[in-house]
């Protein structure tokens, strides 16, 4: 299955990175969609060093549901099947992240899904 994610920020501190960490590993490629306004950010900085990772930096806060349907056609223009969106206070603990991937993963009317 090829799986991207996207998560959408706006002055993320530094337990960004940690949150990432619990889904990164499962997913092919993330998307990051910065809407905050200010330009320097040392954990914008720090995620530039993860493999597989896009980073849009946008400038402006242009709300999460613009920064959602960009995301959702980035990762459909790149054939991704599936998307795991989260925003940058979410996280999943180890166990329920296998769990989650699982039932979506093996959901047997995906197509009846949005």
């Amino acid at each position: 299955m090829n799986i991207a994610g996207l998560v959408i920020l706006y002055n993320p501190d530094n337990h960004l990175i940690r949150n990432i960490q619990t889904y990164r590993h499962l997913i092919n490629r993330l998307y990051i969609i910065d809407n905050s306004e200010n330009e320097h950010n040392e954990t914008i900085e720090q995620l530039m060093k993860l493999n597989e990772c896009i980073l849009i930096r946008e400038g402006i806060n242009k709300g999460i549901a613009a920064s959602l349907n960009q995301g959702c056609s980035l990762a459909k223009k790149d054939g991704f099947t599936e998307l795991l969106t989260m925003d940058q206070d979410s996280f999943f603990s180890p166990e329920n992240i296998s769990r989650y991937l699982n039932c979506v993963l093996n959901f047997p009317e995906k197509s009846t899904v949005a």
